[in-house]
Order: C-alpha cells, then structure tokens, then sequence
C-alpha cells in the first residue's frame, strides 16, 4: 500500500504545495492545443490527464464507493 503522506515528488519543507495542501486548476498545453487538469506538488505540475491515459487512477483507492 502506498504510504499517502510521502511523494515521489520532492518538495522543500515549507512549500505552500505540500502533499497536504494540492490546489487543482487547468492549464493550457500549447504544443496539443488542450486544456488538461492538473495539480501542483512544490514547484512541479503534475498532469492530470496524463496519469488517467495511464490508467494511473485505476484501482482499490479509485473504486466507487458502493
């Protein structure tokens, strides 16, 4: 099981975007001419749609709840 207070993203100490506390937002990728959801971790956007068209959101902590 994947420990959810650590991240294979490394970010400083005081970070106003710990693990804790990750805004969610959009932005535009100019290169796909898209949008995509994303979600910040320190100083790193993390890719949304990226991680869903890995199926990366699949899974027991995905599942709905029944």
């Amino acid at each position: 099981m994947v420990d959810p207070s650590k991240s294979w993203i490394s970010y400083p100490a005081d970070s106003h975007f710990p693990l804790q506390n990750i805004p969610f937002g959009v932005f535009f990728n100019p290169h796909e001419k898209v949008w995509h959801c994303a979600t910040r971790i320190g100083d790193s956007v993390v890719d949304l749609g990226i991680l869903e068209s890995q199926k990366l959101f699949d899974g027991e902590h995905f599942s709905k709840l029944k």
